[in-house]
């Protein structure tokens, strides 16, 4: 499984987290053409500047409070402002670009960068966007960085960018 800790409740905790999302998600391929998901995507076709997904996302209150859970924060300032942890609201930006690459076994995260500058309300609609910033092959390896938003009403609550390092076939 590729990403940071903080990306896996999206899978794999115990609370069962689930992405509300507020409309069918559309994932872009070489030329901006729509693909699939679950196609397998050649990466090698990934220029920078392709988007990857635009994809709106809406958090509960019950799933912000399974983040938390997940991540053993039991403070209450998220409770009494009705605010998404920083955090989670990266973890589903950065997991939803992950998975729409759908990375091959074995890729690696080797690096995030993020800024906040907006807190998300539960409930909110989340608009996100990841874009492909920089895809080379270095020696047997692919390094594929992906440059991700969430924009509440126009404005960028969380950017940021995620390095993924992926073995070539054959190599």
């Amino acid at each position: 499984m590729v990403g940071a800790p903080e990306a896996l409740f999206l899978r794999e905790t115990q609370a069962q987290v689930h992405v509300a999302v507020g409309a069918r998600p559309v994932y872009f391929g070489p030329l901006n053409k729509p693909i699939t998901p679950g196609e397998p995507l050649d990466l090698s076709t990934l220029e920078p500047g392709r988007i990857i997904f635009q994809e709106p996302l809406t958090v509960t209150s019950s799933e912000a409070a399974a983040y938390r859970a997940a991540v053993d924060d039991n403070g209450d300032l998220y409770d009494q402002e009705h605010v998404v942890p920083s955090m989670a609201v990266a973890a589903l930006v950065m997991g939803a670009a992950i998975r729409a690459v759908d990375l091959p076994a074995g890729a690696v995260h080797t690096g995030q960068e993020l800024e906040f500058a907006l807190p998300v309300p539960e409930q909110a609609e989340l608009n996100c966007t990841a874009t492909v910033s920089q895809n080379s092959v270095r020696g047997s390896t692919r390094f594929l960085v992906i440059g991700i938003q969430g924009a509440l009403g126009g404005k960028t609550a969380v950017a940021g960018r995620t390095t993924i390092a992926i073995a070539e076939e054959g190599a």
